[in-house]
């Protein structure tokens, strides 16, 4: 009896090590705030993860979407496409989110708003040398030849837009 005891709590403990595992993003800061959301925003339908997405502010919008493409699996994807439309506001925002990220996860899915702000032309993106210089400077660091890679085609996208 003793044995079944002991199995069955190294599995209950293997499923929650597998469980916790998946709730990581690179950001550790937001790390904390993502295993909250993944029981909360992200079991709702995307129709109303979208409508209350959009009631939020910038800061709260920024940490779902970091939630949304690092933790969340399959990644959600669609949150991008929404923060991109607050055009202006949002690129501040993220400028100086951009500027602080350390790990390219990070870098990745704010480059990946800036693109669809071209896209969507809610801000003018390449006009930015500021900003394209800050993206071309934080590609720099990136680790992972693969997101780099990633990240540099979404610049030359930006920059195509012009």
């Amino acid at each position: 009896m003793s044995a079944i005891k002991s199995l069955i709590i190294l599995l209950l403990m293997l499923c929650a090590s597998i469980v916790t595992g998946c709730i990581h993003a690179a950001d550790g800061a937001i790390d904390k705030q993502c295993s909250s959301l993944v029981t909360t925003f992200f079991r709702l339908p995307m129709k109303e993860q979208i409508a209350q997405f959009d009631k939020r502010d910038l800061k709260d919008q920024y940490t779902l979407l970091i939630c949304g493409n690092q933790a969340i699996h399959p990644p959600a994807l669609y949150l991008t496409h929404h923060l991109a439309k607050r055009g202006q506001i949002a690129a501040v925002f993220l400028k100086g989110e951009l500027s602080a990220a350390k790990d390219d996860l990070t870098i990745r899915d704010i480059v990946m708003v800036f693109t669809e702000m071209s896209r969507q032309h809610t801000y003018d993106v390449a006009g930015d040398t500021a900003l394209l210089a800050a993206i071309d400077s934080r590609v720099r660091t990136m680790k992972d030849s693969e997101w780099k890679s990633f990240v540099t085609q979404r610049a030359a996208e930006i920059r195509s837009n012009h």
